[in-house]
């Protein structure tokens, strides 16, 4: 998915992100965050925004008990 989204990019683009969409919520780089993987290392993006982050140990509260 991360290739064929980096192909909607033209060089010099710029993106942001707001949601966790990687690995946390599906397997290797993710969904979107894939795609902006994928564009970075192909040279495309010249800036990333990601505009929410969360403290390392918000996943053990957002579980829920065992």
């Amino acid at each position: 998915m991360g290739e064929f989204g980096a192909a909607l990019f033209a060089a010099g683009d710029r993106v942001l992100t707001h949601c966790n969409a990687g690995a946390l919520a599906t397997g290797g780089y993710g969904t979107a965050v894939g795609v902006i993987q994928s564009s970075w290392a192909a040279g495309r993006l010249a800036m990333v925004w990601v505009d929410e982050t969360r403290p390392r140990t918000s996943r053990s509260t957002s579980r829920p008990p065992s």
